[in-house]
């Protein structure tokens, strides 16, 4: 049974595409974009908890850390600029 989520902009009826959220990510922190991972793998880290059912404020305690504080910051950022929708799939 896989869990899914999606994130759309806040002003926006589509979905967001992650490759762009990605980028926009990295626009907004001043870091390069990689060609073949995530940033700080947000989207393995962050999005497995969004579409695991956690909220917002549960994945930013959850991953803000002194070692790595990038993880907490992307959190943040994307609770003020996405909203995420989670759902899990079943198969008969």
């Amino acid at each position: 049974m896989p869990n899914c989520f999606t994130l759309r902009k806040h002003d926006a009826q589509e979905l967001s595409n992650f490759t762009e959220i990605d980028e926009a990510i990295c626009a907004h922190f001043g870091w390069p974009v990689d060609p073949v991972k995530y940033a700080y793998w947000w989207y393995d880290i962050i999005g497995l908890r969004l579409a695991c059912g956690q909220g917002w404020d549960e994945i930013i305690a959850a991953v803000s850390d002194e070692e790595f504080p990038e993880l907490g910051n992307i959190a943040r950022w994307l609770k003020e600029n996405y909203t995420s929708d989670a759902w899990h799939q079943r198969h008969k």
